[in-house]
């Protein structure tokens, strides 16, 4: 079990970051359209706009980025599922560009 994230342009779309589960680094969902694919790409994003969890809490920039790294030493999802993640980041993120939840 675990929660996801999503964030709110100023635009006021939706995107879903990625999911936090107990025991694992942060999933994250990347959009090729969007040119987010990387850990970085998604920093760059969530400097403007709204952070939200997925009952509707809103978590403050500095929380979500602190939620992230103190999730890096857990399990990776794309050593322990190749097949789901299509990539890793340049700081070891899992990225995976298929819906989920």
């Amino acid at each position: 079990m675990g929660t996801n994230y999503y964030w709110r342009s100023t635009q006021g779309q939706l995107f879903h970051i990625g999911k936090s589960s107990a025991g694992w680094q942060f999933a994250f969902h990347g959009y090729k359209e969007e040119k987010i694919n990387s850990f970085q790409d998604w920093i760059d994003k969530l400097k403007h706009g709204e952070i939200i969890d997925e009952y509707g809490k809103e978590i403050l920039f500095l929380q979500f980025m602190f939620l992230i790294m103190s999730k890096q030493l857990g399990k990776s999802h794309a050593r322990e599922h190749p097949s789901q993640y299509d990539r890793v980041d340049e700081d070891g993120y899992s990225f995976t560009f298929w819906e989920f939840s």
